[in-house]
């Protein structure tokens, strides 16, 4: 695979190169040489290790990645044949000179091992935001929490314990509680401490959107589902009367929905398949008649009543989990001051905030806060990272 990388008097910047192949074809090999090759060239300018990031998945990938690049460039230091030709074809520089500035290197990162720039998206994006954490309210030396239990498991109960003491806590309380015994009915019909399962859905989700650059947005949408309930009801009543004025035998499952809809019981309805026949087996020339006779006015019925399903279903399932958000909206005040005032951040908070500053501002401010410039970028894995 290294056939794919360039000589150095070759290489044009800036550049960007993808390479895509299976699993254990050498791309964190190839990632290694075009490092290599990089710190060791004379035509590449800003190649310090200062300049150089390359990016991977997990904290080991990215050890065994310093590693793998390290026992390159001492093989090079020590002449080894394979990795001298290989260097060869990528480096304009006789072997003695090579194994010169492959010795260097090896000594240059030993000595300055914090320049050197192989890490994972989450550290590096870290090392960007501590550089500019007071522009964030925070220390500089705040503590970055992987995990963000704790500190909720914290915040909710200081929120749970509010509960009672302004009436639209108490509401969505209910809301909340609602939600999950349906959710458990079948293997739970009780939910004697609600507060750890609401803390448990609440921590997850709250993880899930701090990793999100954009806020969520909570619709009120419980008007609009009662008025589409009503539709509902008015069509399968509309449906079943001209049917049945028709003398036309309704479709059985079709029947079975209709009746419980006209009774208030839209929930079983909802959950089963759409149906698209609305009679049954038509029995002589008069029946088959009035059902021709009809039948743009009988399906268009039937679309209507479909559709206002299909609605239902697509209102429900924006608004689920409206009560979680509204939850973690008021979670994440007494968060946010938890975390200020004990000096802990989570990782997934790093990337939103970092997002909105690197949209508002200049990129090169934070490469001036950092005391470096970086001019060369590899990821590894970077459907991943």
């Amino acid at each position: 695979m290294s056939s794919i990388l360039q000589k150095d008097t070759e290489l044009s910047f800036p550049e960007n190169i993808v390479v895509s192949a299976s699993a254990g074809s050498g791309k964190t090999y190839t990632l290694t040489q075009r490092y290599v090759q990089f710190l060791l060239s004379s035509h590449v300018s800003h190649r310090n290790t200062r300049n150089i990031l390359a990016i991977t998945f997990t904290n080991l990938a990215a050890k065994e990645m310093r590693q793998k690049v390290l026992d390159y460039l001492k093989a090079l230091s020590l002449g080894n044949t394979r990795q001298m030709e290989e260097m060869s074809a990528l480096v304009s520089l006789d072997h003695a000179t090579l194994k010169q500035r492959a010795s260097e290197s090896v000594d240059h990162i030993l000595t300055n091992y914090s320049d050197f720039q192989v890490k994972t998206i989450d550290s590096f994006m870290v090392s960007v935001f501590k550089a500019s954490a007071l522009d964030f309210g925070f220390n500089p030396d705040v503590e970055i929490q992987l995990t963000n239990d704790t500190l909720i498991d914290e915040a909710f109960a200081a929120f749970s314990r509010e509960f009672g003491s302004r009436p639209e806590q108490a509401v969505l309380l209910d809301h909340l509680i609602e939600m999950l015994s349906q959710s458990r009915e079948a293997r739970k019909r009780f939910l004697w401490d609600p507060y750890s399962t609401i803390g448990e859905e609440v921590k997850g989700l709250y993880e899930l959107i701090s990793s999100q650059p954009k806020e969520p947005i909570i619709e009120e949408s419980g008007n609009e589902i009662g008025a589409v309930k009503q539709r509902m009801i008015q069509l399968a009543s509309r449906l079943h009367s001209t049917l049945t004025s028709l003398s036309l035998p309704i479709q059985k499952n079709l029947e079975r929905d209709l009746l419980q809809v006209m009774d208030g019981e839209i929930d079983p309805v909802v959950a089963r398949t759409l149906k698209d026949k609305p009679v049954g087996k038509l029995v002589g020339p008069k029946m088959q008649r009035a059902y021709e006779q009809h039948k743009v006015e009988i399906d268009g019925i039937l679309d209507q009543y479909n559709n206002t399903i299909r609605e239902l279903c697509l209102l429900r399932a924006r608004s689920y989990y409206d009560p979680y958000l509204k939850a973690i909206t008021e979670v994440k005040d007494v968060l946010d001051a938890l975390k200020r005032r004990q000096g802990k951040l989570f990782i997934h908070d790093i990337n939103k905030k970092l997002a909105g500053k690197l949209v508002r501002e200049h990129v090169p401010e934070v490469y001036f806060r950092l005391g470096e410039t970086i001019y060369h970028y590899m990821i590894d894995e970077f459907q991943d990272t």
